[in-house]
């Protein structure tokens, strides 16, 4: 991750079937979270949801979705903003299903599947960034993020609490790239 986006410290993100964040300073590393959600969670709710496990078919769909029609938003929920977050945030994912007789659109679903995934992510990237005291330096690698439809949640969040989220060229060959870069360090 530090190598892809010509940074020396970072906190770089995995975003694969899960997710693991490493806080990696001047060639050290160190584990410092993670989360059971990732791609894998995409593809598997998807196949529930949307009976698609492809997850560029999915990518297509959520692009083509509005995840305010699954989600509520902080003005429903609460009747405002809530701190950095604007009153037309989502509050609750999947919080207008609740309701009877509400008909979504698959799009839609595939919008508000792809919020809840990016939006756990870089909450918890943004949350470790802060505490490990690298506050604008998170840099997410994987598969998962070569979907342009999460990189869109990712920089969505990242506005919202004022933080830097680094999505370098090629992200999901970063672990491929980093074995690589360590073999010529040896």
């Amino acid at each position: 991750g530090l190598y892809l986006a010509g940074l020396d410290e970072a906190l770089v993100v995995s975003a694969g079937s899960g997710t693991a964040m490493v806080a990696a300073r001047h060639g050290r590393a160190a584990h410092v979270t993670g989360s059971a959600v990732g791609g894998g969670t995409l593809q598997g709710l998807g196949r529930l949801l949307l009976g698609e496990t492809d997850p560029l078919a999915i990518d297509r769909l959520a692009l083509q979705g509005d995840a305010n029609h699954v989600d509520l938003t902080l003005v429903e929920a609460v009747g405002a903003g809530v701190g950095r977050l604007p009153a037309n945030a989502n509050a609750v994912n999947f919080g207008r299903l609740v309701q009877e007789g509400v008909v979504v659109l698959p799009q839609d679903i595939a919008a508000g599947l792809v919020r809840l995934v990016g939006q756990v992510i870089a909450v918890i990237a943004i949350n470790a960034a802060r505490a490990e005291g690298l506050d604008n330096h998170i840099v997410i690698t994987g598969h998962l993020v070569d979907l342009l439809s999460v990189r869109k949640v990712l920089d969505e969040v990242a506005g919202f609490y004022a933080a830097s989220i680094t999505v370098p060229p090629n992200p999901g060959t970063g672990t491929a790239v980093g074995a690589l870069v360590s073999m010529e360090e040896m």
